[in-house]
């Protein structure tokens, strides 16, 4: 054999040799577990099945339908924008006063005062506050309102939410929305008694326009009565804050990446160093390395604790520093504050962010108040329409103040500093004091006359409301008094000076 060939035999032996070194050492890096332990953390996902992409598309499109699912979505789902929707929704007060416009020799009719009572007890029984809250809601979170009123036995009434997609409004009549509604709605149902069921959901008559559809489909589209259908909308059909869809999905990153951060923060790495011989080749057999490095693993219980065995050097890499943390809570804040000001709403009314001033914080108040203020002049012209057919002898109208959750205590001032000028404000200010004017006789009359409070209510001592006496001046002490102070009681100088005055 010549040296030619045992060369290549030693190479190949050698070649060998490393190969199962490596092979070793793979498999010491292998059975290290505590890494898995946090790979979740790591490779978080969103927590919403909406991508941005999807939401991009849905707004450059206006996709109203879709951008309506998304919002639906994310009210369920994000805290920030339930938030939002329900500030919104929630911002006006909703009351109301009706105002008869027939001339005064008239209120002592009883026709008059029968449809007064008529227009009153509706307004009761419809409950404008709670549905009027509903309506608010919808037009903030899905961008429209279709409902259609059901008068029930017992002078019951019920206002009930139309599917939105299946309602239309192209024009209005006596300044109120038309409502046209999609007979194919009840075609989603297959079976006949879910086509029973969902008519059953529904008013009578809307069976007979389903009827008269399978009969003619160019009657699929039919105009619903304007009395009992309403539409509310605020400048388009969009979601209010539909602005803001991209920011949560933002958020929702930067929650991920601060995330995964804490997880790498606390992972920590013990690097044990394999010891080389003078010709820096390794002074242990690997199985030894292999032994070394289990029991230095056997001996950690923690999983975020993991073992290195090499013989190379190492140096320490830190995954996150103090800097960096505050710079993660820093952009975790900015993407939250972001949502706010992509709605246009102050940060500090939900009590997250940087603080705001008290003069920009209202002015920013009173902006949100004015983009909610239409929907009371809408409300105002259904109910008018509304009147007109309960009393078409006597005419009544229906205001909505401009009142807030902000401003009603601001505005009841008004209305009753107004008031003492003459104007005719004052039940306005019983308005805005939240006082309903059907209540209104009946509160005068149980507090005057049945309970008589205006006598029976004693206020508290005070300067205020102390009642005058015929002694004036200071009262005279009962101590002991000076000479000079004497020589004045004796010759009664303070009581000429009493007189006097």
């Amino acid at each position: 054999m010549d040296n030619e060939q045992i060369n290549n035999d030693s190479l190949t032996d050698l070649s060998k040799k490393l190969s199962r070194d490596k092979l070793e050492f793979q498999k010491i890096a292998n059975s290290t577990s505590p890494l898995v332990a946090i790979q979740d953390s790591v490779s978080a996902k969103s927590r919403y099945s909406i991508t941005s992409a999807a939401v991009k598309q849905a707004l450059e499109t206006r996709n109203v339908a879709e951008l309506r699912k998304i919002s639906q979505y994310f009210y369920y789902t994000s805290g920030e924008y339930r938030r939002l929707v329900k500030y919104a929704a929630q911002l006006l007060t909703f009351d109301y006063l009706v105002i008869p416009r027939t001339r005064a020799d008239k209120y002592e009719k009883p026709a008059f005062k029968k449809s007064f009572d008529k227009v009153l007890s509706y307004l009761k029984h419809s409950g404008v506050e709670e549905t009027s809250y509903e309506i608010a809601f919808a037009v903030v979170r899905d961008g429209i309102y279709f409902g259609y009123e059901q008068i029930l036995g017992n002078n019951q009434i019920t206002l009930q939410q139309l599917p939105p997609d299946y309602c239309r409004t192209r024009y209005k009549i006596n300044g109120v929305y038309q409502v046209e509604f999609d007979n194919k709605y009840f075609d989603q149902f297959r079976l006949e008694q879910d086509k029973i069921d969902a008519f059953a959901g529904f008013p009578p008559e809307f069976e007979g326009y389903y009827n008269d559809y399978k009969r003619d489909a160019d009657l699929r589209w039919v105009a619903l009565d304007p009395q009992f259908a309403r539409a509310h909308v605020i400048d388009d059909a969009i979601p209010m804050f539909s602005s803001v869809f991209n920011d949560i999905l933002e958020l929702d990153e930067y929650k991920n990446l601060d995330k995964t951060k804490m997880a790498l923060s606390v992972y920590t790495l013990l690097v044990q160093k394999i010891p080389l011989n003078k010709d820096n080749e390794l002074a242990l057999y690997m199985e030894e390395i292999v032994d070394l490095h289990q029991n230095a693993r056997k001996m950690i219980k923690n999983p975020a604790i993991d073992v290195l065995t090499t013989p190379c050097d190492m140096e320490p890499i830190t995954l996150d520093s103090g800097a960096n943390s505050r710079v993660e809570r820093d952009n975790i804040e900015r993407a939250t504050n972001m949502i706010y000001n992509s709605a246009g709403t102050p940060v500090a009314l939900f009590n997250s962010g940087t603080g705001t001033g008290s003069i920009g914080l209202n002015l920013s108040v009173k902006v949100d108040e004015s983009l909610m203020f239409p929907l009371l002049k809408q409300f105002e012209r259904w109910y008018n329409n509304k009147f007109a057919e309960l009393s078409p002898s006597f005419e009544f109208g229906i205001t909505f103040p401009p009142l807030t959750v902000f401003n009603h205590m601001e505005r009841a001032a008004e209305y009753q500093n107004a008031a003492t000028y003459g104007f005719p404000t004052k039940l306005l200010a019983l308005t805005a004091l939240g006082v309903r004017q059907f209540d209104a006789d009946f509160l005068l009359d149980y507090e005057n006359l049945l309970l008589d409070l205006s006598n029976r209510m004693q206020p508290l001592a005070s300067s205020h409301t102390s009642s005058g006496t015929s002694e004036t001046g200071r009262p005279e002490s009962e101590g002991p008094l000076s000479e000079e102070g004497d020589k004045t009681r004796d010759e009664e100088k303070n009581d000429d000076r009493a007189k006097e005055e």
